[in-house]
């Protein structure tokens, strides 16, 4: 079973642009990760620009696990000895993993609902934002849309957004 997120970057013109993550979308991990390593615009933007993922890890550039056997269920990868593959395997876990197929990163006025995420985090000017939609399974784009202006409107006007949780307020209460 996997936890869905959508990983989000609220622009300087008001779009969105967001990427989908199949992996560990809870905020222990992706949560966790995005607060202590994506906490910059700059960061932000090299990570929305890989595309979609599977899983987000703290370093952007491929593995060598990926750049030299493609994933762990090659015939390559299966012929290494035990402690190579260990080594590899260990590595490979700090590192974000791409989505080939369809992983653009989508950019609108509105977040995207992507795939049924139970996450959904957006860094805005003032840092990172968290919901989690109450059902994913009955979340409508006519709600993202709701969700995506009631944080816009927020931060335009410096209040706290409804539903939306800072992140870091998240994490400490874990």
């Amino acid at each position: 079973m996997s936890t869905h997120a959508n990983i989000a970057i609220l622009k300087p013109n008001g779009d969105i642009q967001s990427i989908y993550c199949h992996y560990d979308g809870y905020p222990q991990h992706v949560g966790q990760i995005l607060h202590d390593h994506y906490n910059n615009q700059e960061r932000v933007k090299q990570l929305i620009a890989l595309g979609n993922i599977s899983c987000l890890g703290e370093k952007l550039e491929p593995s060598e696990l990926e750049i030299k056997y493609k994933h762990r269920y090659s015939n390559e990868f299966a012929l290494l000895d035990k402690t190579e593959k260990e080594r590899l395997s260990n590595d490979a876990q700090f590192h974000t993993h791409r989505i080939d197929l369809g992983s653009e990163p989508t950019e609108n006025k509105a977040l995207n609902h992507l795939c049924l995420e139970e996450y959904i985090y957006i860094f805005t000017p003032k840092g990172w934002y968290m919901v989690s939609p109450s059902d994913p399974f009955a979340i409508t784009n006519q709600e993202m849309t709701r969700l995506t202006y009631n944080i816009k409107f927020a931060i335009e006007n410096n209040i706290k957004p409804r539903r939306w949780q800072p992140l870091k307020d998240v994490l400490e209460k874990l």
